[in-house]
């Protein structure tokens, strides 16, 4: 903020209000980078619980044809992480293809600018983390902190794991959760794939 996309033929901005202090606090009880990616990936599958009306949201304007259509979260890469891993199987991509680029996000920002960010400001920007969360993640294993910080490829492969154990695999968790239906894929995979 303040967003310059907002002055340009005025965007329409959907917010859900959420919490999210129940994937903080379980993310701070990993100790070592399997701990790490373990927690990552079940706090990414309680997303899929306190982000319901936000992917059900998502998914219909995806079906309802609103495009352009952007989608984001204060760090970029969590959140908006598994609502693009979640589009994407829907879309039929390739499992190492959706993990692909959710690890491509840690190339253009490294889990060292996060690391910046908190020891100058005691903050991620965009208001990721309270200066106590911020402290609290500072007193993690370096190791830890890469995990969390970062987007390795073995959180999303983990969580991708569960929920095909879970619910049968992402089409059917977004066709059981989030609204969708065989009429409503095909026609989101007839807009964007075609």
């Amino acid at each position: 903020e303040p967003s310059p996309l907002l002055k340009a033929n005025v965007p329409e901005v959907v917010a859900f209000d959420y919490d999210m202090n129940a994937s903080m606090a379980l993310l701070a009880t990993a100790r070592t980078r399997e701990q790490a990616i373990d927690v990552f990936a079940m706090a990414y599958l309680q997303f899929l619980e306190t982000l319901t009306p936000n992917y059900t949201d998502l998914f219909a304007r995806l079906a309802a044809g609103e495009a352009p259509l952007a989608f984001n979260c204060s760090a970029g890469k969590d959140r908006t992480g598994m609502a693009s891993a979640l589009i994407l199987s829907v879309l039929g991509v390739a499992r190492e293809t959706v993990v692909a680029d959710y690890a491509l996000t840690q190339v253009y920002t490294p889990p060292s600018l996060y690391k910046a960010q908190m020891a100058q400001a005691g903050r991620v920007s965009g208001g990721g983390l309270t200066a106590e969360q911020a402290r609290a993640f500072a007193q993690m294993p370096p190791e830890v902190l890469d995990i969390i910080m970062g987007s390795d490829p073995a959180v999303m492969r983990k969580a991708l794991a569960q929920v095909d154990d879970r619910f049968g695999g992402p089409v059917a968790l977004a066709k059981a959760r989030f609204g969708l239906t065989d009429a409503r894929i095909a026609s989101i995979r007839g807009a964007y794939l075609a």
